[in-house]
């Protein structure tokens, strides 16, 4: 490899020195012509870069190669996690009460003007707080029927147990009907009540009557031309000391007529109370039997005072008729 170098070199040694003289032996040439030179160069560069290069060598093409397979790709969307709210324990409130029962006094009871009476509720605590004798019972509005504006719980009722809680009362005077709401106050000046949200008040309704006390009642058939005694129900032929008579004139002009001073008033189909009747414009007069349809009430007074009703309920017979009549008598 040396000597083949030293070879190329020499050759273009050789090769320049002849170049060199050409250009001195050629007239009229004063300034010497660089590309002999820049030539020279060129064609020693080439041949040593020949010689240092070794051959190039192609590449063998490359196997073929069998492609993988080709993996699926799940397109559905992954669930997206969700953070659920654990549920937490609500709170319950200090003060809470729930209604259980009337023990005494439902809704509505009827009572007498100016009677007592003791109301009594039953409550369970459903506050958190236990009800110590420090609680009371709170009037709030309506009708106070002469009862404290507050009374102090008896011991203590724990939460989820429950307690009676009475107060005493006294009906109005008057008739109606009459209901006086309550609740209950802490020993912290809390007040509360029932309900889901512990503030509605819990009460007492009562309504107002005049009791009637029934001396005497009862149905009984008045035949034609008979008597009746009203305070004791005796029917009979007169003469005798009795109330009113169906008497019969004709077989055309009858009447139900009032006895010994009893007094009588048809008031048509609507019954009377007592004081409807002690109201009522009462005579001595006959009440014609044409008059009186069956259903039809009258209200009297006895010949000893007493006031009651009685219903004419039916009219049978033809020449010879008799009234099946319902009476009632107060004891008046």
């Amino acid at each position: 490899m040396t000597q083949l170098k030293t070879g190329i070199r020499f050759i273009a040694l050789i090769l320049l020195a002849i170049l060199a003289l050409s250009a001195c032996n050629f007239p009229g040439m004063q300034t010497p012509d660089p590309f002999p030179t820049y030539a020279a160069q060129t064609v020693e560069a080439r041949l040593t870069s020949a010689v240092q290069e070794p051959p190039t060598q192609e590449t063998p093409p490359a196997a073929p190669t069998t492609p993988a397979p080709a993996t699926a790709i799940n397109t559905s969307e992954a669930p997206t996690a969700t953070n659920t709210p654990i549920p937490t324990e609500t709170e319950v409130p200090c003060n809470k009460a729930a209604f259980v029962t009337d023990v005494t006094i439902p809704d509505g009871t009827d009572l007498e003007p100016g009677e007592s009476f003791t109301k009594t509720w039953r409550l369970r605590n459903t506050g958190s707080c236990t009800w110590n004798s420090n609680y009371e019972l709170l009037f709030k509005d309506g009708d106070a029927m002469s009862g404290l504006a507050s009374k102090k719980l008896t011991g203590s009722v724990a939460p989820g147990a429950t307690v009676d809680i009475s107060v005493d009362l006294k009906a109005p005077n008057s008739e109606g009907s009459y209901k006086g709401f309550w609740w209950l106050r802490s020993d912290a000046g809390i007040v509360f009540g029932v309900g889901s949200s512990g503030d509605v008040p819990f009460y007492v309704e009562i309504d107002v009557v005049k009791v009637e006390t029934v001396l005497s009642s009862g149905e009984f058939d008045l035949d034609q031309t008979w008597t009746a005694d009203l305070d004791t129900g005796t029917v009979g032929p007169p003469p005798a000391d009795r109330d009113i008579q169906f008497e019969a004139v004709s077989a055309a002009e009858k009447y139900i007529r009032p006895f010994n001073n009893a007094k009588i008033k048809l008031m048509a189909d609507r019954t009377p109370s007592l004081d409807d009747c002690k109201s009522a414009s009462l005579s001595t007069n006959r009440v014609p039997l044409g008059d009186i349809d069956p259903g039809d009430v009258f209200c009297y007074v006895t010949n000893l005072g007493n006031y009651g009703r009685f219903e004419v309920e039916t009219i049978s017979g033809g020449g010879v008729q008799t009234m099946h009549i319902d009476y009632r008598t107060w004891d008046s």
